[in-house]
């Protein structure tokens, strides 16, 4: 039933996902000390890891809270001899936390170990990225993942997403300057003013962390005769079929307000976002009248 405070009604809203209430009944039959036999002590029981990108067997997997991260990862990696893939370079958490890199994979999967090393487990999506990724194109693709996808209910997280897309894409495409650095720096320490929701400190943690990581190959990008590319593409998973996985392709033509370029046009092969100068909220906010209750006199 729909709740009514201070003049808004609005659905009510589930705190748990899935993967928690499916402890539930097991944990309720067997007991607590069952269900802390496996795992560790702060973080007990089982995680259900996503496991996709350069692996030759893209998994959902459940595992061993406290198993180390490169083992579920070689898992998903190994084949038939001779045949090897190339070295990890990093893994990303999703887009949700600061990316790992390969002197980070002995760490095991647990909340707290994750976060000792600074970053975070998540969901438990973990993107493997492999040597030979340049790490701009990468950080170019998270970041146009998470401003296309920044609802604009806050302003500094939509206005400054796109901008730090846009100037790390001028970085890959065109050669960038000191001037692109100083902007993407200021706008991810703006871009969590007024912040009512994570995305924000994802674009700037996920961002940050791979500058971070990586600067040196990064800041290559500064010099003449730079590599020109285009960013990864960072986007919903589609679906995993045997040894395949797909993401949504249709990504490439979302616009900043989330519509999708027009019908046969082919979405830019260097991934600039189309901004028709309006945000989702500013779409959608006509529900606000519909759904709010008449006024009284």
């Amino acid at each position: 039933m729909a709740t009514q405070e201070a003049g808004n009604v609005a659905p009510p809203t589930l705190v748990n996902n899935v993967e928690t209430l499916a402890n539930v009944p097991a944990i309720i039959a067997n007991g607590a000390e069952w269900f802390r036999s496996v795992g560790t002590s702060e973080s007990p029981g089982t995680v259900v890891c996503t496991v996709t990108g350069a692996v030759r067997r893209p998994s959902v997997i459940e595992v061993a809270l406290g198993e180390p991260l490169r083992h579920v990862l070689d898992e998903c990696r190994s084949g038939p001899e001779g045949s090897p893939m190339r070295p990890i370079l990093a893994v990303l958490m999703g887009v949700s936390n600061a990316i790992l890199t390969a002197a980070d994979l002995d760490t095991p999967i647990s909340y707290e170990d994750m976060k000792q090393l600074g970053s975070g487990l998540g969901s438990a999506s973990f993107i493997v990225v492999e040597e030979g990724t340049d790490p701009l194109a990468l950080a170019a693709g998270v970041s146009r993942f998470l401003a296309v996808e920044s609802c604009g209910q806050c302003t500094a997280c939509k206005q400054d997403g796109l901008e730090v897309f846009e100037r790390l894409r001028s970085m890959l495409v065109h050669g960038g300057s000191e001037s692109d650095l100083a902007v993407i720096e200021r706008r991810l320490g703006t871009i969590t003013d007024g912040a009512r929701c994570n995305l924000a400190a994802q674009h700037q943690l996920v961002v940050g962390s791979i500058f971070d990581a990586f600067g040196d190959a990064i800041f290559a990008h500064l010099q003449p005769g730079h590599a020109s590319t285009a960013p990864v593409l960072i986007a919903a998973l589609a679906s995993i079929e045997g040894e395949t996985e797909a993401v949504d392709q249709a990504f490439l033509a979302k616009r900043a307000d989330w519509t999708y370029g027009s019908e046969g046009s082919a979405p830019d092969t260097a991934g600039a976002v189309d901004d028709p100068g309006r945000t989702p909220v500013d779409r959608f906010s006509d529900h606000r009248s519909a759904a709010a209750p008449p006024s009284t006199p």
